[in-house]
């Protein structure tokens, strides 16, 4: 089931309201108009609770990630039974994700034109100073939004060409901006903990045709970055540290690339292995290691087990007989994932696609 229920209750449904006395199939055909997924609990007395939530909200925001074994909730749920479905028309499964920059990722800023990368070390000292790059700095930093945003789901959520963000040092309150006293540079300094919103916000461009602005940002991207709507960041060429330029210059480089520090996950045979996400290859959002999709998952959602062998794909089944169950052009595939033992049965719903 999910987790975080809080942020996926009743007030987050289409109606604003959770529905009473529904089948498990009832409850699944009431996901529509901006549905996309939800939950079904059945009590002992024989009644029910049918949560069909709101996704349009966010569209990007995968509900299959915050999918967790129903002991999370344990004592309070232990005497229900939890039916959890996701449209993976809309949100597939598993999430083939692993070129995409998401918020709170540990990455770092690379210069294109010379391949220098950003460096923390006069953050470290005082909390101020210049923001250089380098070829041997190579320092993590972070992206967290300018709006405020449920923490919960931060992690699970894509960075989007237009948003307003902060650059951060993880594990610090250090956040880059605007000299007060260095004429266009930029500092890390520290944060107050106030709401700056996008005064004191980054935004991030793409100069590619193939993306816009409200796209998924990927590792493999070239982009611009703005500030505050009026300038761009671009590297000092005498002194390699970043500046603000509102007449750009053809001698201050300005195109940037983020470099992943991530992990990602594959199945070798039948087990779950790791890779760091800067040695994929990446193919759109979507990245593969020795020919098999990568994932953001420690245990690769349980599917290793399920493999079809010498494929990309692994098998659907039915707890039930393995069979599919057909009903109003809808076909319900219930998975088996070792990682949620089946205390909750988890419902994916694919939609016939008439040819």
């Amino acid at each position: 089931m999910f987790e975080f229920l809080n942020i996926s209750d009743c007030n987050d449904t289409i109606n604003g309201i959770c529905l009473s006395g529904k089948t498990v199939e009832q409850c699944i055909d009431e996901c529509h108009s901006g549905s996309s997924a939800g939950y079904h609990i059945q009590f002992q007395d024989g009644s029910s609770i049918c949560v069909p939530i709101i996704t349009d909200m966010h569209p990007t925001l995968n509900p299959v990630y915050r999918l967790r074994n129903q002991s999370i909730y344990s004592p309070a749920l232990d005497h229900v039974k939890v039916t959890t479905f996701v449209d993976t028309d809309v949100f597939p499964f598993p999430p083939e994700e692993a070129n995409v920059v998401f918020y709170g990722d540990i990455l770092v800023l690379k210069d294109i034109e010379n391949g220098y990368t950003i460096g923390t070390k006069y953050a470290e000292i005082k909390g101020q100073g210049r923001i250089y790059m380098g070829k041997e700095k190579d320092d993590n930093i972070q992206i967290l939004p300018a709006q405020k945003y449920a923490p919960q789901l931060l992690k699970y959520q894509p960075v989007l060409y237009g948003d307003t963000i902060h650059f951060s040092v993880p594990g610090t309150s250090l956040i880059a901006g605007d000299s007060m006293t260095i004429e266009n540079a930029l500092i890390w300094e520290l944060s107050t903990g106030v709401f700056h919103g996008d005064d004191m916000a980054f935004r991030i461009l793409p100069i590619s045709g193939k993306k816009r602005i409200g796209n998924v940002i990927t590792y493999d991207d070239t982009f611009i970055v703005q500030y505050t709507d009026s300038s761009i960041v671009a590297v000092n060429p005498q002194y390699n540290y970043l500046q603000l330029m509102y007449n750009i210059s053809p001698d201050y480089h300005h195109e940037f690339q983020f470099i992943s520090k991530m992990t990602g996950y594959y199945c070798d045979g039948t087990k779950c292995k790791s890779v760091p996400i800067k040695d994929i290859k990446t193919i759109g959002e979507a990245g593969r290691y020795k020919g098999v999709t990568v994932g953001r998952n420690k245990k690769c959602w349980g599917t290793c087990n399920y493999r079809i062998p010498g494929t990309n794909s692994i098998y659907t089944y039915s707890t039930y007989k393995h069979r599919y169950q057909l009903r109003h052009n809808i076909v319900y595939v219930i998975l088996g994932m070792s990682f949620l033992v089946i205390l909750s049965i988890i419902m994916v719903r694919i939609f016939i696609r008439k040819k």
